[in-house]
């Protein structure tokens, strides 16, 4: 065995689940939280589709934690270090430790690539040009399409009617 192991199932499991758990946590309730401001939409189907996407990531959680502990409890074979020694040799070993060893020395490093991937980013996300039209999701010889065509040539364009629709539902 490696240093650090203990051989008990029990006490490894505790641990896993102990480290792991918050992780887990904190990356479910993200992805929860993402999906959930579909809510603020304002569109029936966005939020029935984030709050069934919320409450679903977080059962995931729920259930990773009950299955996984459960799985690890059943009686498997006992491995030994022959079984396991490609485990802690090889290519993904040697990046694991290199990861580390960044992330364990090289603060500077990390926090300067960190505000250069924002910079870009904003620089990118400032670049953006809308090109999209409503009926560009549509078939050619869609009726739907030619009428929305129609309206886009002679009322220069389709959507001032339905920010009206919208604007007259809304003072009724």
């Amino acid at each position: 065995m490696s240093s650090g192991c203990h051989g008990n199932k029990v006490k490894a499991l505790s641990r896993m689940i102990q480290r792991l758990s918050t992780t887990n946590l904190l990356t479910n309730a993200a992805t929860a939280a993402g999906f959930a401001t579909f809510i603020i939409t304002g569109n029936k189907i966005l939020m029935e589709f984030g709050i069934l996407a919320s409450l679903s990531i977080l059962a995931a959680y729920v259930l990773t934690l009950v299955l996984c502990t459960d799985y690890f409890q059943l009686p498997f074979q006992h491995r030994n270090s022959r079984h396991i020694k490609h485990l802690e040799s090889g290519p993904v070993l040697h990046l694991i430790n290199r990861v580390v060893n960044i992330v364990s020395h090289k603060r500077t490093v990390i926090y300067i690539f960190t505000v250069l991937i924002v910079i870009i980013g904003i620089a990118g996300v400032t670049r953006l040009k809308s090109a999209g039209k409503i009926v560009d999701d549509i078939a050619r010889r869609d009726p739907i399409y030619r009428d929305l065509s129609f309206i886009e040539e002679h009322f220069k364009g389709v959507m001032p009617f339905e920010f009206q629709w919208i604007q007259r539902r809304k003072e009724v």
